[in-house]
């Protein structure tokens, strides 16, 4: 039997208005050639340069006419221009340890002049990891945002 070892995830953003009413979205993303390529040289034990999950990138060409574009693995940088870069917090799943989680808080002053619709999980070295696209998402300063990439390794 030929068991392969397949990373696959979602991301959660928990969207927290001033009124305090809570609404969540939950959507997948695609791991794409770069960070396939980095979890196989750590498997190795040829990844020696201590590269690791550093960001998340918002973006906002990750639609065409509202619809979310595919994403193919060959893709190398997010379809448009980064409009926020934040620091990820990581962590291991206690209840899962075969999942890791990264998770960023983009505050009520952040990110309100653009439609956010693409993000993408950035290595250390600048290459991404893996990306999502999803329907068109209007930050205002209404809200706080913490948003949570999960990659469980099935």
């Amino acid at each position: 039997m030929n068991e392969l070892l397949v990373p696959e995830g979602y991301i959660q953003a928990k969207i927290k208005y001033k009124n305090n009413y809570v609404k969540i979205l939950r959507f997948k993303n695609q791991v794409l050639n770069k960070g396939k390529n980095f979890l196989a040289k750590c498997l190795l034990g040829e990844s020696k340069d201590n590269i690791y999950v550093a960001n998340i990138l918002f973006g906002d060409g990750g639609t065409v006419n509202g619809i979310p574009k595919e994403v193919h693995p060959s893709i190398e940088h997010l379809n448009g221009v980064i409009r926020i870069k934040k620091s990820v917090v990581s962590q291991i799943d206690p209840e899962s340890p075969a999942q890791a989680i990264f998770t960023v808080i983009v505050g009520e002053e952040e990110g309100n002049d653009f439609t956010m619709n693409e993000m993408g999980l950035e290595l250390s070295d600048g290459s991404l990891f893996s990306l999502s696209t999803f329907a068109d998402f209007n930050k205002t300063d209404q809200m706080e945002v913490t948003w949570g990439w999960n990659i469980n390794f099935l």
